[in-house]
């Protein structure tokens, strides 16, 4: 995902492969705009399968003044080649002329952030951690993937643990969510501080940046490691987020509140610079509700033999 900035980028970019495995890509990126002794990992996360192309955050971070290191794969496998110990091979010797290391990521990437940033003792910025191929959660689905993927690494709690700061964002109202922050994530990581993002979906990332709260969040915590309280940042701008509003009518949508579903996906489409993925679901629950409508007013059979 990327995120917005101002800020034109550096002209020439020292930008150095220290892994490809075939299947992950480590490379170290050189600003010559730096302004930071602070070194930024990120990992990539789903849908970006292509290591020619920028890393995940690589512009945004660029643009910020950091040094990076981003870490890239070739297909969704949610880093199941990559052992601790050549990420850390990798890593370690480069992390060691920082003064401070942040790994970054999201969903599948901030999965990553967890596992390994411990190895090379960072501090971790992770929004919507999730590792849908693993072996004790079928319930998180993947059943595609899990069929040409062998989940080896997906336990948090064997994973090198850091001594630096965590910072974990999800939506708590997500159930899938739910599910791995509190059998999975929570315990592997009892001192992290952990924030709530009612409503701003999978991953939380996508809402927060429509809302203009994703960029500061990322470099407050990468800067001065600050955590604010999203739920509260959340609550002047719910109104106007499409994102936001189009969640909140998927959850009246399955409770069976159809009246007030319909009503959020009709402020979403209004907001919306392309409202197609919300009409679409206004018009599948407005044929749901006829049916259901119709379903209701149906006569009842004649009971006794003819």
């Amino acid at each position: 995902m990327e995120h917005p900035g101002n800020i034109a980028l550096p002209a020439a970019l020292d930008r150095v492969t220290l892994l490809d495995n075939g299947q992950t890509v480590i490379r170290r990126l050189r600003n010559p705009g730096r302004k930071s002794d602070t070194l930024v990992v990120t990992f990539a996360e789903m849908l970006m399968n292509d290591p020619s192309k920028a890393g995940f955050g690589e512009d945004f971070l660029l643009k910020a003044g950091y040094d990076l290191i981003i870490v890239q794969k070739r297909s969704e496998n949610w880093y199941q080649d990559l052992k601790v110990e050549d990420f850390s091979g990798a890593v370690s010797g480069i992390a060691a002329e920082y003064s401070d290391v942040v790994c970054y990521g999201i969903s599948m990437g901030a999965f990553a952030a967890l596992y390994f940033g411990g190895a090379i003792n960072a501090s971790i910025l992770a929004l919507s951690p999730l590792c849908s191929i693993h072996p004790r959660y079928p319930q998180l689905g993947g059943q595609e993937y899990r069929k040409h993927v062998v989940a080896t690494q997906c336990d948090l709690a064997g994973a090198p643990k850091s001594r630096q700061p965590v910072f974990i964002v999800f939506d708590q109202r997500l159930p899938l969510d739910a599910l791995y922050m509190r059998s999975e994530v929570a315990p592997a990581f009892p001192n992290a501080t952990i924030a709530v993002a009612p409503g701003a979906g999978h991953p939380v990332s996508r809402c927060l940046n429509g809302m203009g709260l994703l960029r500061p969040l990322v470099l407050d915590f990468i800067q001065d490691r600050r955590t604010p309280n999203l739920a509260a940042a959340l609550r002047p701008k719910r109104a106007s987020s499409t994102i936001w509003l189009t969640n909140l009518g998927d959850r009246c949508a399955r409770r069976k509140r159809f009246t007030a579903a319909l009503s959020l996906y009709e402020k979403a489409i209004e907001l919306a610079p392309d409202p197609a993925s919300t009409i679409a679901k206004r018009d599948a629950l407005l044929a749901k509700a006829r049916e259901s409508a119709k379903a209701h007013h149906a006569p009842a059979g004649k009971s006794g033999s003819p």
